[in-house]
């Protein structure tokens, strides 16, 4: 009885810290639909933005994120007017880092690359549209220190 007194205590824990964001409309195309939205703790009283979703006229996601402290964190995905992701990858301090993947217009993987501290680091490879791998890049630094094409 008390090991499920504590898994318990422990659920209700998690989900009363869970963050409630509230959604504010920032801008709105003609027709009214939404083409900038900004979400904030409902407890934080400066409104302090921490996820914005940006949209196409046409309702669908161009661009969606995280934030703190006003700059961008996290993952942060970038979109085609059709729906079809364009970029993805992570941000610390308002700058990339990590791995980044870029995809063509029908959704195959236009390339991999990586990024220290906003400057190109690593590793990128490239590809052709039926996804096999064409060019080798390597960065450090934000430096080309190489490059190859792969057959």
């Amino acid at each position: 009885m008390y090991k499920l007194f504590i898994i318990l205590e422990i659920i209700f824990i998690l989900f009363s810290c869970k963050r409630n964001l509230v959604e504010n409309i920032v801008k709105t195309y003609p027709d009214g639909k939404k083409a900038l939205v900004n979400f904030y703790e409902e407890s934080d009283s400066a409104k302090s933005v921490k996820r914005q979703v940006k949209y196409y006229p046409n309702g669908k996601i161009e661009v969606e994120g995280n934030f703190e402290d006003g700059k961008r964190v996290g993952k942060w995905t970038y979109y085609y007017d059709s729906g079809i992701k364009w970029s993805e990858g992570t941000f610390e301090n308002d700058l990339s880092n990590g791995k980044f993947t870029v995809w063509y217009k029908d959704g195959k993987i236009n390339y991999n690359s990586e990024y220290i501290d906003g400057k190109p680091d690593g590793t990128w490879i490239f590809y052709d549209e039926t996804e096999k791998p064409v060019k080798e890049v390597v960065f450090e630094k934000g430096n080309k220190k190489s490059e190859k094409k792969l057959e």
